[in-house]
């Protein structure tokens, strides 16, 4: 006859709630990721367009001399943002009421947030950086945009880290805006957008004040400004995620 001991059951089941809060958070990862990039394809294919054909009307009339592509780097993380927000409002209430917890949403839309920030971040980046060595190769001139978010020159890695960063912040404080809209509903959501939106505001700020277009001037070099801006900003959107879901009730 097998005896069981308190204690060898209290490890069992803080192994098996282990194990299944570890597989409710990888869904959350990944069916996150997964939709991302599965709506992303249709993003992509319609930005690449709007970039060819950016590029190719003023070759086709005689201009020598292009604005860089890195003009048009906004539009990966505004289609972040809302997917933030699209994702969270579709995903939330059927993983709590599937049995996941607050805990497992949260930290699944965390690691979501930075796996897609590395390959939104990074595609984003290199698809710039692309079109401008496509004008130059067929002979034309690339003109820089000003600040820091070009893909060519000094600013080549420094543009690569803050599109990085801006993809994880625009991407987490969707998630954020999201949740507050589920929670307080439509009047309320709306009126507390100017404190969901300033993560993203923090971020972007710091960007601009490090390409000297801010109204800052500031001794630290521009990459630092970048990193701790962008760090600031996911920060607040996790931590706001965290604050709004914690005992955020089943509906």
């Amino acid at each position: 006859m097998t005896t069981t001991t308190p204690d060898r059951t209290a490890t069992a089941r803080a192994t098996f709630v282990a194990a299944a809060e570890r597989r409710a958070t990888s869904a959350v990862t990944w069916n996150l990721v997964g939709a991302t990039w599965w709506i992303g394809a249709w993003f992509w294919a319609i930005y690449v367009a709007v970039l060819a054909l950016q590029a190719a009307v003023p070759l086709l009339g005689g201009d020598t001399e292009l604005r860089s592509a890195a003009g048009s780097f906004t539009a990966p993380w505004i289609f972040l943002f809302v997917m933030g927000i699209v994702l969270l409002a579709q995903m939330s209430r059927l993983h709590l009421v599937a049995g996941g917890t607050r805990r497992t949403l949260v930290h699944g839309e965390w690691r979501a947030a930075a796996i897609i920030a590395v390959t939104f971040g990074a595609a984003g980046w290199l698809l710039l950086a692309l079109v401008d060595l496509v004008v130059r190769a067929l002979g034309h001139d690339v003109r820089p945009v000003d600040g820091i978010l070009v893909t060519s020159g000094s600013g080549t890695w420094l543009a690569l880290l803050a599109h990085v960063l801006a993809s994880g912040v625009l991407f987490t404080t969707g998630v954020l805006v999201g949740h507050v809209y589920r929670r307080l509903g439509g009047w309320r959501g709306t009126l507390a957008l100017p404190l969901t939106l300033l993560p993203a505001a923090v971020a972007l700020a710091a960007f601009e004040v490090a390409g000297g277009d801010g109204p800052l001037v500031l001794g630290a070099p521009a990459w630092l400004v970048v990193l701790i801006g962008g760090a600031i900003g996911w920060l607040l959107a996790a931590w706001g995620t965290w604050l709004v879901v914690r005992d955020a009730p089943v509906e």
